[in-house]
């Protein structure tokens, strides 16, 4: 009676336990498993286990380790947990903690080994969040130092302009001619510093998430032909040619959006068409594709090399670029416009083959953001052209 109650009592741990529990012979094969290692391993009786050789279930990645750690303990080299990728009855895999023993006979010899398994899944995907989350930390704090050195140089350069033709301004017997020289270029610091500290300002209110959306019915046949009249003679003035595209009727060219938002984004992809381009043409325009407007600048500029095509939308990750085809500029510009195209709904993207100026391809880029449309129409004919 004793003994049948001990057995009992034996019985109840082994059912209540959290852990699973597994017996095999010498050779692996499973003799006895707990209800839990059962349930664990995705079966519904023992019976469907028993007489299979436990590597059947041992992931084949872990294959070498699950043989050289049973072989070490049978040899009494080897104490302490260790960790597999097991697999279940349907393929699925989780992780496991084991605590293996060698069990003996009266006369000390080797019978089988007895597995305690945990389940440690859980455990696993959190160190593995954790590792991701220190990471991209360590990145987003290199990246961040990276663009603050850069946006001490933007700044500083434009100031050094300022300060140095002010100063300039002050020495006597100037001409006319060199005074309004003089003057030309501070007010381009001014405006090239103006322009960082926007894009400064606007990327802060983005990571805060402060940046609001001012929603409003906008004809985007007058936004396009704004931006056109607007950026004409910059483009005319490089010797290159500028045109536009309005796919929509004007009373069907109505969309709800933010203006504002729209005309930042047109005009840093013109710009950086501008910026990119040292002839041919630049268009500008939009095409309708389904629920949506995909709206375009395509260039033939130096082009973007592949590798770096989604990382120029990144936030800070310009300023980490070494690029000998770099031109002046916070490098911001990409990073707002994608998320604010995010924020009204759609999404942006490029297309853009690199130039070989050897054999005479100018390369090019096609850079195009897409924005809900719900088709809708209206006599009137005034915006806020911003």
């Amino acid at each position: 009676n004793e003994l049948k109650e001990r057995e009992e009592r034996l019985k109840k741990i082994i059912a209540t336990s959290p852990d699973g529990l597994a017996i095999t012979d010498l050779k692996g094969n499973v003799q006895y498993l707990s209800p839990q290692c059962i349930k664990m391993w995705g079966f519904n009786n023992a019976e469907e286990v028993i007489g299979r050789n436990v590597m059947e279930f041992v992931h084949p990645d872990y294959h070498t380790k699950a043989i050289h750690n049973i072989t070490e303990r049978m040899n009494g080299n080897l104490t302490g947990p260790a960790e597999y990728l097991v697999l279940k009855k349907d393929g699925t895999t989780f992780f496991v903690e084991t605590n293996s023993n060698v069990l003996h006979d009266a006369d000390n010899n080797p019978t089988g080994v007895l597995y305690f398994e945990r389940d440690i899944t859980g455990r696993k995907q959190a160190e593995a969040e954790l590792i991701a989350a220190k990471e991209k930390a360590v990145e987003s704090d290199r990246l961040k130092s990276a663009f603050l050195a850069n946006m001490s140089h933007e700044i500083r350069t434009p100031m050094n302009g300022i300060l140095g033709f002010a100063e300039l301004l002050k020495e006597p017997n100037l001409t006319g001619e060199e005074q309004q020289n003089y003057i030309g270029i501070i007010e381009k610091s001014g405006e090239r510093m103006l322009n960082i500290i926007n894009d400064i300002i606007s990327i802060s209110k983005i990571e805060a998430g402060l940046m609001e959306v001012n929603w409003q019915e906008t004809n985007i046949n007058e936004q396009i032909e704004y931006i056109y009249s607007f950026f004409k003679p910059e483009v005319e003035g490089k010797g290159m040619q500028f045109s536009f595209k309005n796919s929509l009727p004007l009373n069907e060219a109505f969309l709800k959006t933010d203006p504002e938002k729209v005309f930042a984004i047109l005009t840093n992809l013109v710009k950086n068409a501008i910026k990119y381009s040292e002839k041919g043409s630049i268009e500008l325009g939009y095409n309708k594709k389904g629920g949506n407007l995909e709206i375009y600048v395509k260039d033939t500029g130096i082009g973007i090399p592949e590798a770096m095509q989604k990382a120029i939308f990144k936030r800070f990750i310009q300023a980490d670029f070494a690029d000998k085809m770099a031109r002046q500029g916070a490098g911001l510009g990409l990073s707002i416009s994608k998320a604010y195209a995010e924020m009204l709904g759609g999404n942006i993207w490029v297309e853009s083959e690199l130039g070989n100026l050897s054999a005479g391809n100018t390369g090019g880029s096609t850079f195009y953001f897409s924005l809900p449309y719900q088709g809708q129409k209206d006599g009137r004919k005034t915006i806020n052209r911003l």
